[in-house]
């Protein structure tokens, strides 16, 4: 899981930071994908997790987290709200935001 792979790249000496660099951009580098993938930018793929605790802190913090957000689609645990939305385009009516969210409760 890329959970214990953090831990154990900070274990060998990277800083949180580090570890979860080289997991996001660092990797979507390495595979000349930055374009798409390993950040949090407007066009490209949503993939996220969405945690409780800082992971700059304790990256064990992705071990547990409280939604994931893959292809744009939140696929969340029960507890949560169902107040987390996608992505909106800008100039869109209020409630777009609910409309082009799909939400997966398991």
């Amino acid at each position: 899981m890329i959970h214990d792979e953090l831990a154990e790249l900070v274990a060998s000496g990277l800083s949180p930071y580090e570890a979860l660099w080289g997991g996001t951009y660092g990797g979507a580098l390495f595979l000349e994908k930055a374009d798409e993938i390993g950040s949090v930018t407007s066009g490209h793929r949503a993939d996220l997790l969405l945690l409780d605790r800082n992971p700059l802190e304790d990256v064990s913090a992705a071990s547990n987290p409280r939604g994931v957000m893959w292809h744009g689609l939140w696929r969340v645990d029960p507890q949560m709200s169902r107040a987390v939305v996608g992505p909106c385009s800008a100039g869109g009516p209020p409630d777009c935001r609910r409309r082009r969210t799909r939400t997966v409760v398991h």
